[in-house]
């Protein structure tokens, strides 16, 4: 199934190596991979140092079967399934093993050969069914189009510089009703509780925010700011690994433009998890200092009661959202 990602012409597969007739040099396959990732971005080696020092990745058969529900599929037969940026194939090994899914393929691919090797370990497909593991760059893709009939991506379009782009790439890629799920962060969820936190350092008038009980808050204070300030600005933001927040305004806009039918968002996390995400939040990024800690929480308590049942969207940092062509 796979093109060649520079003249778009189908690949002739050999034991180790599939050819493009306008291309001087094969693309090769290692281990069933088809390495097809022809642009070779720096921040690859970002991922490929995660790749190596992560732990043991799981099957994450919880959110496969989320997926599924949001994107109102009952079943799949004799389908063709694309994930974006799999990573470590969790989500990937689920998808082969779910009794919802039968004789189909499952074309999974990510920019990172060492997180391909990882998911190449850890996918055991069932029920009939086949995955194919390759390296692409989203953008310059090796596939057909009008060939899938669902893609998903799992906290894969906030690395992507022109992200808009590539959702009209995932238009061309889906067949006609074909259904595209994405889950990424947004923006109310990550503004939020770095605000509150940069509250709390000016109320206790903290300067050195190096020590080790800071862990990593000095970095996702300006993180955060730096996206949220150049919003928009591609080529400010394509230097970071981590690109965007997003807005649904913004997704629905840009969704609607390209083509697609209907667009639904979704919180990902349930309601109860934003009473105590301030304190997660503090958690991720190793937080440990006392006095900061309690002082942000206490603003967050004040969100909280200010904003009552509204608070999962107002402060909601992770979303799901489905479109259809």
């Amino acid at each position: 199934m796979y093109i060649c990602p520079l003249h778009r012409l189908p690949l002739a597969q050999g034991p180790d190596s599939a050819r493009c007739p306008d291309c001087s040099e094969p693309f090769r396959i290692e281990n069933g991979i088809y390495l097809l990732d022809s642009v070779q971005r720096a921040d690859r080696l970002d991922f490929d140092v995660q790749a190596d020092v992560a732990p043991e990745p799981i099957v994450h058969t919880s959110f496969a079967e989320r997926y599924l529900q949001e994107a109102a599929i009952p079943d799949l037969r004799q389908a063709t399934i694309l994930e974006i940026g799999c990573g470590l194939g969790g989500l990937t090994a689920a998808l082969a093993q779910s009794p919802r899914i039968v004789d189909s393929d499952i074309y999974a691919f990510d920019h990172s050969l060492r997180s391909l090797y990882q998911a190449k370990k850890l996918i055991r497909p069932e029920h009939e069914n086949r995955v194919h593991l390759s390296t692409q760059d989203a953008s310059r893709l090796a596939l057909p189009e009008n060939s899938f009939t669902l893609i998903l991506g799992s906290a894969v379009l906030h690395h992507l510089s022109d992200y808009c782009r590539f959702l009209a790439e995932c238009y061309r890629l889906l067949r006609p009703k074909g259904v595209a799920v994405f889950a990424e962060p947004f923006v109310e969820g990550y503004f939020w509780p770095s605000f509150l936190l940069r509250l709390a350092i000016e109320e206790l008038n903290l300067q050195d925010l190096d020590g080790p009980e800071f862990g990593m808050c000095r970095t996702i204070l300006e993180n955060t700011s730096y996206r949220v300030q150049n919003e928009g600005n591609l080529s400010v933001l394509d230097s970071l690994t981590d690109k965007h927040y997003f807005q649904e305004g913004a997704l629905s806009s840009a969704a609607r433009e390209i083509g697609f039918r209907s667009i639904r968002f979704s919180n990902l996390n349930p309601p109860e998890f934003y009473d105590n995400w301030m304190r997660h939040f503090m958690d991720v990024y190793g937080i440990q200092h006392d006095a900061l800690r309690r002082t942000t929480l206490r603003f967050y308590d004040c969100l909280r009661g200010y904003a009552g049942t509204a608070l999962p969207r107002i402060a909601s940092h992770f979303k799901i959202f489905v479109m259809t062509r």
